[in-house]
């Protein structure tokens, strides 16, 4: 294929996955699209992993390259397929994850139709118990969006149910950061600025699996404080490109709310009692710093989590350390 017949590459960094990946190499390979590229990151695997993709990539070399590196993380491999790839636009999807066979058509399709700079499908959230298969409530409910404004509002900021133009990908730089967790969160966030069209379909093309062991669900992960380099990330960006004072209440919503939210509630989960007072200091520190005011904000208007987001202080914390790492378990299954 030449650059023009490419009309979406899929991404796929693949990392210790080999019970699953079968069934997702599968669901790629028999998308409708054709004019698609699959480009797999085999991240150092000690598992069976990088021989699977290679029978994929030997079986099917008009549709696979497979590239091979030492485990460096998931944000380098995912930069590494963006350097790599010719797609007019660029999708993202978990090597333990599928996708419905017209997935890729169906977003192509629309994305050419409006000419979108971002579509975003639905998900469905599912997990094996005995090998039963069952649906768990999204912990993330998707809507369309009409503005740009409108993508730091309550996101699903995970890369594997969306597309993006390619243009718009290599014109702004951005890139995943390398060497933290929660690197999507940056990707998704950074971009935004540069995305003037964006649709959404309203089709559950994803089928997306809760994995007790992965990194995201691990109750004593010492990482977790990493959300807070990533803010700090987003922030330093938004006041580097000019976009800072643009989209201050919408940074501001999206910022305090992910720090006292999801963030606290991994931090309060600490049994590292040093480590989690290092953590929430630097998490106050950041909001003083650039979000004093957040009180103010007209997104923290209304519902009970902003009614707690509003009365969250130096002397509540610590109350609240426990509440919301008590929900955050329920929520994540912990």
């Amino acid at each position: 294929m030449n650059n023009q017949e490419i009309k979406v590459s899929v991404i796929v960094p693949v990392y210790n996955t080999e019970k699953y990946l079968n069934a997702c190499l599968d669901s790629l390979v028999n998308q409708t699209l054709k004019e698609i590229e699959i480009i797999l990151i085999n991240d150092g695997s000690t598992d069976n992993s990088g021989k699977i993709i290679r029978q994929y990539e030997n079986e099917y070399p008009q549709k696979f390259i497979v590239i091979e590196q030492e485990n460096q993380g998931q944000a380098c491999a995912r930069n590494r397929g963006l350097e790599r790839s010719r797609g007019i636009y660029i999708g993202f999807v978990d090597s333990d994850d599928i996708v419905e066979p017209q997935m890729f058509e169906k977003m192509y399709e629309r994305a050419a139709l409006k000419n979108a700079d971002f579509v975003e499908c639905d998900y469905g959230y599912y997990q094996f118990n005995d090998g039963v298969k069952n649906t768990l409530q999204k912990y993330v409910k998707i809507t369309a969006k009409e503005k740009t404004y409108q993508m730091f509002l309550d996101p699903m900021i995970a890369p594997w149910n969306k597309i993006y133009k390619r243009e718009i990908i290599i014109k702004s730089g951005v890139v995943f950061p390398e060497r933290y967790i929660y690197e999507d969160t940056a990707f998704y966030i950074d971009l935004i600025p540069y995305i003037k069209t964006m649709e959404y379909i309203d089709e559950e093309y994803v089928q997306h699996y809760f994995r007790p062991n992965s990194t995201q669900t691990k109750k004593q992960n010492p990482r977790v404080g990493e959300m807070l380099s990533i803010v700090e990330q987003i922030i330093l960006f938004y006041k580097k490109r000019g976009f800072f004072d643009q989209y201050f209440e919408e940074l501001e919503y999206f910022c305090v709310k992910i720090m006292l939210c999801s963030s606290f509630g991994r931090i309060g989960m600490l049994e590292d009692k040093e480590l989690r007072q290092i953590y929430m200091k630097k998490m106050l520190k950041i909001i003083e710093m650039y979000f004093k005011g957040f009180r103010k904000n007209k997104y923290f208007s209304r519902g009970i989590r902003n009614l707690y987001i509003k009365s969250f202080n130096k002397v509540t914390m610590h109350f609240y350390r426990y509440l919301i790492a008590f929900i955050y378990k329920r929520k994540m299954k912990l």
